[in-house]
């Protein structure tokens, strides 16, 4: 069976929840559609130039695409040595991503994203939920901003200054961005740590987070930043992104939640499941049935080494039902979406590499005889009930 298109094959809202279809754009100066011929070649690994997602793909695939911006953490240069490398041989590289405050290149991206799409008959910006749905409905494919790392925050007063970092975010959030994560690899103001950037068994082989792999320390939780970040979000309804965080971290959060009697507030953009592979990263048991009582999801990696501690012997799409086949089991139907991650510095699996191939996961799912509405929930039903009740402020109706 040939399946050129998740749209035309399956009849429901898709919706991926963490991509990067402009990081390496901005980074390397390229067309957010054409492919190279690297990218090509080095597509069933990880590669810095590599394509995953085009503008093209995303209006055949992707009903709605959370387009994440994401900003290099400055302490890239000191553990990993290709980003130093480019620093130092592109003057072009350092003036756009790492002379600006974190807080002005953030912008620099998104305008970036908006730029291309404007260039793009069948894909639109989504600035609101409402307007989300209109044009869904309309049958446009829709980029959603969303930004990874609270650092992200971080302008001109230094990140002690938090009047102006709750005052970035309130910017972001009225440029429509709908959530932000608010860890990543490194301590910034809203977290005091963060999870490892490789899973626990992958360190003693990793050339990259040299000088951090022997004394990384994930017992921090929120900073009082973090804290009034997150009310702040609880107040615009931006959705509170838990990946990257420690478990501490994320209880805080969930406890803040709770406090609010708050539901669709959170989710976990891109992770695992705990029991399926014992990483800090993943999501125990306990907070998936969390999300389930408070109407909040978690987006499925399609990185293996994530999912699985079997990742070596690949075939990923069976990785991804065995968590989703968990995640149903543990919490049902309403908690697993889709949280590729891909354009980020990250290895795909063997047969999902680019957004091109999202037709395949439905296929696999129906003849592995999940059911329509398991199925459905997860290619986007689950991601877009969020989006529709959660992103806003509580005085608007949800959808």
């Amino acid at each position: 069976m040939i399946i050129e298109s998740t749209k035309e094959f399956y009849n429901g809202v898709s919706v991926d929840l963490h991509t990067h279809p402009h990081l390496k754009s901005y980074m390397f100066s390229r067309s957010m559609n054409k492919k190279k011929f690297l990218s090509r070649l080095f597509k069933y690994t990880f590669w810095p130039f590599s394509h995953r997602v085009s503008l093209d793909d995303l209006k055949d695939h992707i009903d709605v695409s959370l387009a994440t911006t994401y900003v290099l953490e400055r302490e890239w240069l000191d553990d990993v040595p290709l980003i130093k490398f480019l620093s130092k041989l592109s003057p072009k590289f350092r003036k756009k991503i790492l002379d600006p405050t974190y807080f002005q290149v953030t912008l620099d991206m998104m305008q970036h994203l908006e730029d291309s799409v404007n260039q793009c008959d069948g894909v639109c910006i989504a600035r609101d939920k409402h307007h989300l749905v209109s044009k869904v409905n309309h049958g446009e494919s829709c980029i959603v901003h969303s930004v990874e790392g609270a650092h992200s925050l971080i302008g001109d007063g230094g990140p002690g200054d938090q009047k102006e970092i709750i005052s970035n975010l309130r910017q972001l959030w009225a440029k429509g961005c709908a959530y932000l994560t608010l860890a990543h690899f490194y301590p910034n103001p809203a977290v005091e740590s963060c999870v490892f950037p490789y899973p626990e068994p992958e360190k003693k082989n990793i050339k990259n987070f040299h000088s951090l792999a022997g004394n990384w320390e994930e017992s921090g939780g929120l900073t009082q930043t973090g804290v009034e970040i997150v009310e702040t979000m609880l107040e615009l309804g931006m959705i509170i992104d838990v990946t990257h965080m420690t478990l501490r971290g994320r209880k805080e959060v969930y406890d803040i939640v709770d406090a609010h009697d708050k539901d669709h507030a959170l989710m976990a953009s891109h992770v695992g499941a705990s029991e399926v592979h014992r990483l800090s990263y993943n999501l125990q048991d306990w907070e998936l049935k969390w999300m389930a009582d408070r109407g909040c999801c978690a987006g499925i990696i399609f990185m293996n080494y994530w999912l699985t501690p079997h990742h070596h012997e690949g075939n990923g799409l069976k990785y991804i039902e065995q968590t989703l086949n968990h995640m149903v089991n543990v919490a049902g139907a309403d908690v697993p979406a889709i949280g590729s991650d891909f354009d980020g510095f990250t290895d795909p699996p063997d047969e999902m590499t680019t957004t091109a191939d999202f037709p395949l996961i439905a296929k696999h799912l129906l003849d592995m005889g999940y059911d329509d509405i398991t199925i459905k929930n997860f290619i986007g039903g689950n991601a877009m009930n969020l989006l529709t009740n959660g992103w806003g402020k509580d005085e608007e109706d949800s959808i």
